[in-house]
């Protein structure tokens, strides 16, 4: 029996299956309330810790923070939240982990929704028979025991993230939860830090990041004053204010830069520490507070090139159309074949030519250049699997996740280089002794393949190597001209078929890839001796 007031959060990039999971089951019906939902493990970290419900119903591969990683995060707070895991990914790897957290649950999309509701009922019922073993009580209930400063936050969030549609419904919260900022103009101001060691402070804030964080929102909220405005902590590392722009005029404050100057300033005099800060473009309603936001973060982003620039504003945008390059363009090949080869020179080299291909600008938007890395680490990744062994840990790292937290493109570069050395340091200890895992994998190839007409280019394709380097590798590793190596498998395919078949001469030079049946004749009796017909007529002689 289900004991009520049990509670959940459920965590999903996609606001469809977010919305779609709240709305579809029942969760009256089986005692559970919704406290709420998160679009990504770090907004999921923050809640948990702050109001710590029963259950998580988590999505694994999302933005910035994924589910196994919020999970081992929530397992280092030692809570007794449950999981449940919800996948697109049949990946045993990924099951693996979960186990290792005690995640029990672990269902594939798309999902039945009689299955969600027996995965349920089976941890909430696990729930209670914990609880009732430790004598402990229920501590969550339903969404009314949420506190009026958790209240506030998701209020925040959901006005960042555009989800209000009606300008009554901002309204009503705002009186509700007692804000002071109002449907005038206004604008957003996104104030961050970054780690860094050099940075004497580094080791506080990495110990004390929300008092941190705390005394950054009360300097800004001391100079702010009296004005319309609110300022409060969002996601991992920001610290947002929203203000209607003409009170900070009437209360002869600062505006754009000029604020933001006075607030780092005062920030370095007090804690010795540098922030940055991006200004959203002035709106004209709360209703269009996330389209400041948005620019805020995107003018933001442009840190990346550590210049002396400490503010960034929609000035510092690059609306310059994005050339004509996508990754599916991208030929990695060489560069794989350079790792693989352990030619360290070579691929210094590659990835110089490639950010010299991507910086079509001195500041190209940095999630093109973001994306573009995360597409070389993982094609390359692609290519150099066929040569390991099933098992190998090598490519522990998920590229989106590392790129996406590194904050400047200095430290992002220097985590591929970093990253391919050691590629190319593991391949050099483990392939020394073993069969040529590209001889193998092309040789495969061409056995597959033998009834068509096989070309080299084809074939080196496969094996991600470029032609003329495949043809000398091949006949480096085999002592045997890739053409000749072909040709001898074709001769004792086309030897059996005469031997154990009544196929006509024509029809067998047809089936092994021979439009014209005289070449084929020709070359079966340059390595045979014999004619196709000789070489029937004294196989049926001898049998």
């Amino acid at each position: 029996m289900i004991t009520p007031n049990l509670t959940i959060l459920i965590v999903d990039d996609e606001a469809s299956i977010r919305n779609g999971l709240c709305k579809a089951i029942p969760w009256g019906d089986l005692n559970v309330s919704v406290l709420s939902t998160a679009a990504d493990g770090l907004e999921a970290f923050e809640f948990i810790k702050n109001h710590e419900p029963d259950i998580v119903l988590t999505d694994i591969r999302m933005p910035r923070c994924d589910g196994l990683t919020l999970i081992e995060k929530v397992s280092n707070l030692n809570l007794s939240t449950k999981f449940i895991i919800i996948s697109g990914y049949d990946d045993f790897k990924y099951a693996q982990i979960a186990i290792r957290y005690g995640v029990k649950s672990y269902l594939l999309k798309p999902i039945k929704k009689e299955e969600l509701i027996i995965e349920v009922k089976s941890v909430c019922n696990q729930i209670i028979a914990e609880q009732q073993r430790n004598n402990t009580t229920l501590k969550k209930s339903s969404i009314i025991l949420m506190g009026n400063h958790a209240l506030r936050e998701k209020f925040f969030s959901r006005l960042l993230q555009n989800e209000y549609k009606q300008e009554n419904e901002i309204l009503g919260e705002i009186e509700t939860y007692n804000l002071s900022i109002q449907n005038k103009p206004l604008q957003v101001i996104v104030f961050t830090y970054e780690l860094s060691d050099s940075t004497n402070n580094s080791a506080f804030l990495k110990k004390d990041g929300g008092l941190f964080k705390y005394a950054v929102k009360n300097i800004i909220e001391e100079i702010l004053g009296n004005t319309t405005s609110e300022t409060f902590e969002y996601e991992n590392s920001y610290i947002v204010s929203i203000i209607n722009t003409q009170s900070l005029q009437d209360n002869n404050i600062l505006v754009g830069a000029d604020f933001c100057n006075q607030c780092i300033k005062t920030i370095k005099d007090y804690m010795n520490i540098s922030i940055y800060v991006g200004i959203g473009d002035v709106v004209d309603s709360l209703l269009s507070t996330n389209q400041s936001y948005r620019i805020a973060l995107e003018s933001l982003s442009y840190k990346i090139y550590e210049t002396p620039q400490r503010i960034f504003d929609s000035s510092a945008i690059t609306y310059t159309d994005i050339p004509n390059i996508s990754a599916n363009d991208m030929d990695n090949s060489d560069l794989i074949d350079a790792i693989y080869r352990g030619n360290l020179d070579d691929m210094l080299t590659f990835i110089t030519n490639f950010f010299h291909s991507v910086f079509f600008n001195t500041t190209p938007p940095p999630n093109f250049i973001r994306g573009m890395c995360i597409y070389l680490v993982i094609d390359v990744q692609k290519g150099l699997s066929v040569y390991m062994d099933e098992g190998n840990d090598l490519f522990t790292e998920q590229p989106y996740v590392v790129i996406n937290n590194l904050p400047f493109f200095s430290q992002i570069k220097e985590w591929i280089i970093t990253l391919f050395t050691t590629y190319i340091n593991h391949i050099k200890k483990t392939c020394k002794y073993k069969k040529d895992p590209i001889i193998e994998k092309a040789k495969a190839y061409i056995n597959a393949n033998i009834f068509r007409k096989l070309k080299a280019d084809e074939v080196a394709t496969h094996v991600n190597l470029s032609e003329n380097y495949f043809t000398v590798y091949f006949k480096e590793k085999t002592h045997e001209n890739f053409l000749n190596y072909v040709l001898s498998l074709k001769i004792e395919h086309a030897k059996n078929l005469l031997k154990t078949s009544n196929k006509t001469i024509s029809e067998i030079s047809f089936l092994l890839g021979y439009e014209d049946y005289r070449s084929f004749n020709r070359l079966f009796k340059r390595s045979t001796e014999k004619t196709p017909s000789e070489f029937r007529h004294l196989y049926s002689n001898e049998n």
